[in-house]
């Protein structure tokens, strides 16, 4: 469906065949109008299909070994796609014939990147997720690189320059040379990562998401970790966003939520309850949101938000964040309290124990008179 971004409008659409809901890709500069290319069908019934821009007329149809459930990637004048049985295409953007194939160790559920003459994409087992650079033009394989233990599932990988950013199941969100596949940096987030999601790179830094709610800021270049943001829901299905000083997250709870790019601190919220939160897109001074059926035949939707400048902007810290004079103030409550408590328990202890001795005491000094000759004292 194409809708006019201002109004929300639907100014047209396709017939698709029933598959993974994944969004489209385009290209304005294929053919004389460019192009929509959007995966559909099922199983061994999957195939990518590509439509005129201007005229929706469809260019072709190139059926897959098996349905795609990631997001198509243009580039350079090709199609990169995954699929359920563990290859990554190429297609001839224009035509849709197949330019090369090449097998991975299992499915790719993922979008792939492509950037500097490689395509990097996700082969996950049920116990491991590696990843492959490969050749853009003949599909070989450069290098892959897995963490070794379990590590599903795993994020969409980024490029940019020459690193590639990518999140793995082990909760780690890992750095690489995009040439060698060498490990620049590796740091632990709080949380494992969802398909649907990527990494987004921009002003020197790299912001991830994990499906426990937790967003995150680290230098691109040494991986220190910036801040980190935790938030109350999931978040399975939508990228971090960066505008300007924002970054925008959509949530499993239908939350949409704007964060500092500098400080890491919340700056506002807004929960619908349409459901789901998907990918999210920027257009001028418009930010639009996707939400997704939470059942099988529910309804998706589309939404649009402006920056209303009458309302108050809020300035909040995540939970998970460090503040040393609540923790301090914290830290002397708790010690009080317990110094209190454990004073008390060890006053209880002593009391009884010296009104047992007495007791004790009292009973030898009976016993002992009471053996003594008629006529003497006890000492």
């Amino acid at each position: 469906m194409g809708l006019d971004p201002s109004a929300g409008t639907v100014l047209w659409s396709v017939e698709r065949a029933s598959g993974s809901l994944v969004p489209p890709a385009l290209d304005p500069s294929t053919g004389s109008h460019g192009v929509i290319v959007y995966p559909e069908g099922a199983g061994a019934g999957g195939a990518v299909v590509g439509i005129d821009l201007s005229t929706r007329v469809r260019l072709w149809r190139t059926p897959l070994s098996s349905a795609a459930v990631g997001a198509p990637t243009i580039s350079g004048g090709h199609v990169f796609v995954g699929t359920g049985d563990g290859y990554v295409y190429s297609l001839e953007a224009s035509t849709g014939a197949v330019a090369w194939r090449t097998r991975t160790q299992g499915t790719v559920d993922t979008s792939p990147a492509v950037a500097d003459g490689r395509v990097f994409a996700i082969g996950e087992t049920t116990s491991s997720g590696r990843l492959y650079a490969l050749d853009v033009a003949t599909g070989r394989v450069s290098w892959s690189y897995s963490p070794g233990r379990v590590a599903v599932p795993s994020s969409s990988p980024s490029v940019l320059g020459d690193s590639v950013f990518v999140g793995f199941g082990d909760r780690s969100l890992v750095a690489l040379d995009a040439g060698s596949g060498r490990v620049r940096w590796r740091q632990q987030v709080r949380g494992d990562f969802s398909g649907a999601s990527a990494p987004a790179v921009a002003n020197g830094s790299v912001f991830a998401a994990d499906r426990e709610g937790g967003l995150y800021r680290f230098d691109a270049r040494t991986g220190h970790r910036i801040w980190d943001y935790q938030f109350s829901s999931f978040t399975q299905l939508s990228s971090p966003l960066v505008v300007g000083g924002f970054v925008f997250e959509g949530l499993d709870d239908g939350t949409i939520a704007a964060v500092s790019v500098r400080t890491g601190h919340l700056r506002w919220k807004t929960t619908p309850g349409l459901g789901p939160i998907g990918p999210l897109a920027p257009d001028g001074d418009l930010l639009l949101a996707s939400t997704q059926p939470v059942q099988q035949g529910a309804k998706g939707g589309m939404l649009a938000f402006q920056h209303d400048p009458a309302v108050p902007l809020v300035d909040l810290p995540s939970s998970s964040s460090l503040r040393p004079l609540v923790a301090i103030r914290n830290f002397a409550a708790a010690f009080v309290l317990m110094t209190a408590g454990l004073l008390g328990f060890f006053r209880l202890l002593l009391s009884r124990g010296l009104g047992g001795r007495r007791r004790v005491d009292h009973g030898l000094d009976e016993s002992v008179t009471s053996s003594l000759p008629h006529g003497e004292e006890s000492p």
